[in-house]
């Protein structure tokens, strides 16, 4: 038994041995991550406090990168662009720093920070910047960088104030396009009601000119069939007799008020005509009737 315990336990002892390093590579490693993300999360605390004690200062230099001269470039620079609604602000980091992205993305989370805000962080060698004003826009942050690179190989402030005035150019250009969609759009809403009232007019205007076209031909035809009836009552008026006694020579055969009767209708008949003659409205129907009367009593009359 202990000729056959020996070799068990050499054996565990190797394979434990090989287990030990990478447990203390990955342990050491953890703690390198973990105490870079304590450091880090320390210099946001920091970086906050700083701007909520110095809320108007747009140049916070944590990383020691920048002269005196060029934190007064920015600053001019940072004031100039208040113009344009745009609230610019600088902060610059230790190179050790683990990932200025994610600096960024959290002082600009906790401020709140809006469309109008710009927030640029910088480590020497990885600069960041972030703004609602260019959400969606991933190209005008690269060509920001590509525009600043000549001014960073100058000295930092150089480079950190060509970025914020490329990306300052890119907010007012999209800006401009914005509002320029806007009035278009708003423009050709304007031009769809026009046009909706246009055609609403030229309807109506059809549908008037046609019931005016239907009332001009209406009357015309008023005005014909009147004509009509004025001459067949002249003839009327030719053939009734001048004394109400020699209407029984006229028509002979009929009773003895025969000649009452034919007076009294040629009357009432000169009386339809002047009614028809001054009525405003055009009643077709009552022309007919009296042109329909007269070739009656016409008739009853006889030839001349």
């Amino acid at each position: 038994m202990a000729a056959g315990d020996a070799p068990h336990c050499v054996a565990f002892g190797r394979v434990g041995g090989t287990m030990i390093r990478p447990c203390w590579f990955i342990l050491g490693f953890l703690a390198f991550v973990c105490n870079v993300a304590v450091s880090q999360e320390a210099l946001v605390r920091e970086i906050e406090d700083a701007m909520r004690a110095k809320p108007q200062e747009v140049v916070y230099d944590f990383g020691h990168l920048l002269q005196s001269a060029g934190v007064t470039e920015l600053r001019q620079l940072a004031e100039g662009f208040r113009a344009d609604g745009l609230h610019f602000y600088v902060v610059t980091v230790p190179p050790s720093s683990l990932n200025v992205d994610s600096l960024a993305e959290s002082v600009y989370g906790d401020f709140r920070m809006t469309a109008h805000d710009v927030l640029i962080t910088y480590d020497s060698k990885r600069v960041y910047g972030k703004t609602l004003a260019l959400q969606g826009e991933p190209q005008a942050f690269q060509e920001a960088v590509r525009a600043a690179q000549p001014g960073f190989k100058l000295y930092y402030a150089k480079g950190l104030a060509a970025l914020a005035q490329s990306l300052r150019d890119h907010i007012v250009q999209r800006r401009t396009n914005e509002a320029t969609q806007q009035q278009a759009a708003v423009a050709r809403q304007r031009l769809l009601w026009v046009s909706m009232a246009v055609v609403v007019v030229v309807a109506v205007s059809i549908v008037v000119y046609r019931q005016w076209q239907q009332r001009s031909v209406a009357r015309q035809q008023y005005d014909d069939r009147l004509k009509e009836a004025d001459l067949l009552f002249q003839q009327v008026s030719v053939n009734m007799p001048l004394g109400g006694l020699s209407l029984q020579e006229v028509a002979p055969g009929q009773a003895d008020d025969a000649p009452h009767d034919l007076a009294s209708a040629f009357l009432r008949l000169e009386g339809e005509l002047r009614r028809c003659q001054q009525q405003s409205g055009p009643r077709l129907a009552d022309v007919d009737r009296l042109i329909a009367d007269l070739h009656t009593l016409n008739r009853q009359l006889g030839p001349t």
